[in-house]
């Protein structure tokens, strides 16, 4: 037997093919065109984008986030469920050797009814007793590819789960930035009121002045008095959402909500120079979302050459050797063994093989689809984000012009008011005009910063190949 078990084990190993071909690129079925509006030409960077800011704090954050957050942990305790099963796929390429032992003992009682011809030592109960270890193997030859598309398919979902992990790092990180630069804005907007409040007590004391001496009404001390109140009124609503911000910081680092994050400053840098671009449909490869999809369509398509190949005769080789024996002190003296070989040919399964077929190019048609609308909305997103921040810089450019007018508006009123040229009015119409731009201008201050974020996330970038291989060890909970 062992003259043609070992060439046909080669002969097949050889002989294996696979039915149907996986790509090693798969396009979305979607037209991404060749140029877009608002994409500038320039070259990839694989830094951290947030690094362009020169913000210390920001860079301690995110890297607290990135280490400590728990719903990334979770995506990294998913990739260690792929590399079991990955390591579990593999497996079917080695044989499968089992040992077992057994013993068993059995009883024959014949009572007084002894069969015919048996010689008179036989008793009317007799004993029987039997002892064996065995050693069993047994390996199926990928004739079609089965175990090899099965293999390739986890492979595949394991790369797009390290993917899931950039992706999640990728959102978290802008997730921070995005906290980081409103509660700036909120700090900064605090000490805006207090500034508009020390401007306002100030006008107070001048009417108040002109009050006792004849110069002014009643009316216009009321007037500036309600103007006062008007900034004490939105103190509280900034503080709250200061300290809101402060919880989504500290629970997105992996902190409780009540943890300290340290000062913050009460101002809101200039946004740094636009990142390096290309055609948005050129940088698609920075996005790990769009790479996981990537690899999930052909892992997909790996679980269509299984099934393919399912529908074939599948061979396996199985072998076995052990010992038996009546007494277990001479069970080394009785060596048996095995060799077998066996064909599983399907004939009539009532269409279950071929359903799966069609349900696994099903699937593969929907992944594809759903990789072309990522696509898409990727393209949208950095088509969007480029709009926002290119229109986002001529608004804060006409918002500088229409603060300096305002404030010089102001100065020409209080002029005339103090001079007696006019009356309050004016005054307080370029005080409140004043006070909206000075607003307007510290929002549009961040909403700038926030366009930039969001366009380095929908770029994607090169720097998330650059995270750790594991999170840093988690704190031990011990329960009851």
């Amino acid at each position: 037997m062992s003259r043609w078990i070992l060439p046909l084990v080669v002969f097949l190993s050889l002989g294996g093919c696979r039915m149907h071909q996986v790509p090693d690129t798969i396009a979305p079925k979607v037209d991404i065109g060749v140029q877009h509006g608002e994409a500038i030409l320039g070259p990839e960077s694989d830094e951290p984008w947030w690094t362009d800011f020169e913000d210390p704090q920001l860079d301690g954050l995110i890297a607290a986030a990135l280490q400590e957050n728990p719903g990334l942990r979770a995506t990294w305790a998913r990739l260690k469920q792929a590399d079991a099963a990955l390591r579990g796929a593999g497996a079917a390429w080695w044989p499968q050797i089992e040992a077992s032992g057994s013993a068993s003992q059995s009883r024959i009682n014949f009572g007084n009814n002894l069969p015919p011809g048996l010689p008179a030592s036989v008793t009317e109960a007799q004993n029987r007793e039997r002892f064996g270890l065995s050693l069993s193997a047994g390996y199926e030859i990928d004739l079609w590819g089965r175990i090899g598309s099965l293999n390739d398919a986890s492979a595949l979902e394991r790369q797009a789960t390290a993917e899931d992990i950039a992706t999640h790092a990728m959102t978290l990180s802008a997730r921070i930035a995005e906290a980081w630069f409103s509660i700036r804005e909120a700090e900064a907007q605090l000490a805006l009121l207090h500034q508009q409040r020390a401007v306002n007590a100030s006008f107070l004391e001048l009417v108040e002045l002109r009050f006792s001496q004849g110069l002014a009404s009643a009316v216009d001390v009321y007037q500036q008095r309600l103007q006062l109140a008007g900034i004490d009124t939105k103190r509280p609503h900034v503080e709250a959402q200061a300290a809101l911000l402060r919880h989504q910081i500290a629970v997105l680092t992996g902190r409780p909500p009540g943890a300290d994050i340290g000062a913050v400053p009460a101002s809101l840098p200039n946004p740094p120079a636009m990142p390096p671009l290309g055609f948005p449909s050129d940088r698609l490869q920075q996005r790990p979302d769009l790479r996981a999809l990537h690899h999930r369509v052909r892992a997909a398509d790996h679980r269509v050459a299984a099934a393919i190949a399912n529908q074939f005769p599948s061979i396996r080789l199985s072998g076995g050797t052990g010992f038996e024996s009546t007494k277990i002190e001479d069970i080394f003296g009785g060596w048996v063994f095995n060799l077998a070989s066996s064909v599983l040919a399907p004939i009539w399964d009532g269409g279950r093989r071929a359903a799966e077929v069609d349900r696994s190019r099903a699937t593969v048609e929907e992944l594809l689809h759903r990789y072309g609308e990522a696509v898409l909305n990727a393209l949208r997103e950095v088509e969007d984000a480029l709009v926002l921040s290119n229109r986002q810089a001529e608004h804060l450019r006409a918002l500088e012009i229409q603060l300096a007018l305002a404030k010089a508006t102001l100065e020409e009123s209080r002029s005339r008011y103090v001079t007696g040229l006019s009356d309050y009015l004016p005054v307080l119409t370029a005080l409140q005009a004043l006070h909206r731009v000075e607003e307007n201008h510290l929002r549009a201050q961040k909403d700038a910063l926030l366009h930039q974020v969001r366009l380095c996330r929908a770029l994607g970038g090169g720097w998330t190949p650059q995270l750790p291989h594991t999170p840093a060890p988690a704190n031990e909970v011990h329960g009851s």
